[in-house]
């Protein structure tokens, strides 16, 4: 950011006498006031250029099964976003052992959850005639528990075996059949989606 002398010196004059007295954070928002204040040509066709440039990139999983999301909003669209995720954060039960920082991150699941499966997903974008969905690859044995075979998360990568089985008993979800030879090559794709019952997710 580069302001001519003149804007600078109204900048100067706004800030410096307070500034002894103030917090690191509490100066940074005086200044940039001040730079709105003074400047508010310039702030308008800054806030332009950094409003071309809003973006979410999703960040590569790791062998924890986790992965980052990054975003780059608008100050009132980020605003909205965290007053939503702190709200749902809030809605804590007696015992509940979870940081804030945890119930925070359930919550952005919970706001996707509620948009793919709430009353508002039939009007969500559909590809080829299909509802978004994430799919899940895993192995018979591994929902059996009989082994650790890692799961395959469509658009992700491996994910644990614990993961894989927690996901395939989501009640909201429906599996279907894929037969695979020892190589993992698809040999059969089953068209029947079968939504198991709750007594056998709950045996996942």
């Amino acid at each position: 950011m580069s302001l001519d002398e003149s804007t600078a010196a109204k900048v100067e004059q706004a800030v410096l006498a307070k500034a002894p007295e103030q917090s690191l954070a509490s100066f940074r928002r005086s200044l940039r006031k001040a730079v709105l204040t003074a400047a508010p040509q310039s702030a308008e066709q800054r806030h332009e250029r950094g409003l071309a440039q809003r973006r979410v990139v999703r960040m590569p999983a790791d062998d924890t099964g986790m992965s980052g999301i990054w975003m780059l909003l608008p100050d009132a669209g980020a605003t909205m976003l965290m007053t939503a995720i702190d709200a749902l954060a809030r809605r804590v039960t007696p015992g509940d052992p979870r940081t804030a920082d945890q119930r925070r991150a359930d919550a952005v699941i919970q706001l996707a959850l509620d948009t793919l499966h709430g009353t508002d997903s039939a009007e969500l974008p559909r590809e080829h005639g299909m509802r978004p969905t994430i799919h899940v690859t895993v192995a018979l044995s591994t929902l059996l528990d009989l082994d650790e075979e890692p799961g395959e998360l469509a658009g992700s990568g491996p994910i644990p075996a614990a993961l894989a089985r927690k996901l395939a008993a989501d009640p909201t979800g429906t599996w279907r059949r894929l037969v695979t030879d020892p190589l993992g090559k698809l040999i059969d794709y089953g068209h029947t989606r079968y939504k198991p019952p709750k007594h056998l997710a709950e045996h996942v």
